[in-house]
């Protein structure tokens, strides 16, 4: 049995800053699914916590957006 948790979100700011806040040692990974809509296919891109640090306090692009 794999020893892990599961939090999924689809534009919950405040759910995404407590998983980064609990996520100091970079052990849980935050990804963030993209539909292109020319092509229709699924993409997905991964954070680092520094990364998403800098993207909640900056302004910067984090649910999708």
């Amino acid at each position: 049995m794999a020893n892990c948790q599961i939090f999924a979100t689809s534009h919950s700011k405040e759910c995404i800053e407590a998983f980064n806040e609990i996520n100091e040692d970079d052990e849980g990974i935050y990804l963030e699914f993209y539909k292109n809509q020319k092509t229709g296919l699924i993409t997905v891109n991964e954070r680092s916590s520094n990364q998403l640090s800098y993207a909640l306090e900056n302004g910067g692009s984090v649910r999708g957006e």
